[in-house]
């Protein structure tokens, strides 16, 4: 049924959250008696929360546009799901498995295999470049400059390059 892959993840992701909740409640007067005030508010719980989703929402929408410049097309649920699935991947020791793993579903929903590994590389070097640039914004060069030269040179480099990527003519074969 097509509906085994779906009904699959949801009954890991129910079996995920009921354990993480099981934890936080049992280790809950761990952090409730340290010297830290704890001010729950729940709306902005609820913010973060649809900041994370919509987020996610955008890298898969980006995602997606960076397959259709190369010629392949996939769903939206089938791009969220390959993006879901292969996100765990980053919890596998050998920090390849998430690229991996998004390449191979991709192929098996017919996107070519070089396609769908050089659209997911490109992914995680903008969002590098988008976290770099969002730290050198907010944090500033100097203090970069101070926690490490490597960090703010690497920072600088992808502001340099990232752009040139996107502006690279989109029917380039990869």
């Amino acid at each position: 049924s097509t509906l085994f892959p779906y009904t699959t993840l949801f009954r890991s992701g129910a079996i995920i959250v009921v354990l993480l909740a099981r934890d936080f409640l049992r280790n809950w007067h761990r952090a409730s008696d340290a010297a830290i005030p704890w001010h729950l508010t729940w709306g902005y719980i609820l913010a973060s929360l649809l900041v994370t989703w919509a987020m996610y929402a955008l890298l898969i929408a980006a995602w997606r546009g960076v397959l259709s410049g190369w010629g392949s097309r996939l769903g939206y649920l089938d791009a969220a799901r390959i993006w879901t699935l292969s996100s765990l991947g980053k919890y596998v020791p050998g920090k390849v498995w998430s690229i991996a793993g998004m390449a191979v579903m991709a192929r098996q929903l017919g996107v070519p295999g070089m396609i769908a590994t050089a659209s997911a590389i490109v992914m995680q070097l903008l969002s590098i470049a988008a976290g770099a640039m969002l730290a050198v914004v907010l944090i500033g060069t100097d203090l970069l400059l101070r926690a490490s030269p490597y960090l703010t040179a690497t920072a600088v480099t992808l502001m340099a390059v990232v752009p040139l990527v996107m502006v690279t003519d989109r029917k380039s074969t990869v």
